[in-house]
């Protein structure tokens, strides 16, 4: 008998097949019951602290909780950096450099941004 990780299936890019949460706690390892807390407190994965800024006043950072962030983790590994984008898209790739995308535009009259 397959196990549900062997089960795991992938469409024809390779990437991951998800139809169903169940699916995606297949691929995640999370469980189903964890997932649908996640959708449904969303709130509650995430711990929001204010960080002082150096030229005064604060920032709020929310934190994800571990079991969202080892989802998000996996999205990202598994889905989101698996994708191509346009040779002329410089800040969705990983490794990219700000320097990289600056050049293309060195000689430009204009930059519409």
């Amino acid at each position: 008998m397959e196990t549900e990780v062997q089960q795991a299936r992938f469409d024809i890019h390779g990437l991951p097949k998800i139809d169903s949460i169940s699916d995606l706690a297949v691929h995640t390892g999370c469980p189903v019951w964890q997932l649908w807390n996640i959708q449904l407190e969303a709130d509650d994965f995430y711990r929001c602290f204010d960080v002082p800024k150096k030229l005064g006043g604060t920032r709020t950072i929310c934190a994800p909780s571990p079991s969202l962030k080892s989802v998000q983790r996996w999205v990202l590994g598994s889905i989101l950096n698996q994708l191509r984008v346009s040779e002329c898209c410089y800040g969705f790739s990983p490794g990219a450099k700000l320097r990289d995308h600056v050049l293309q535009h060195q000689n430009a009259k204009a930059v519409m941004t």
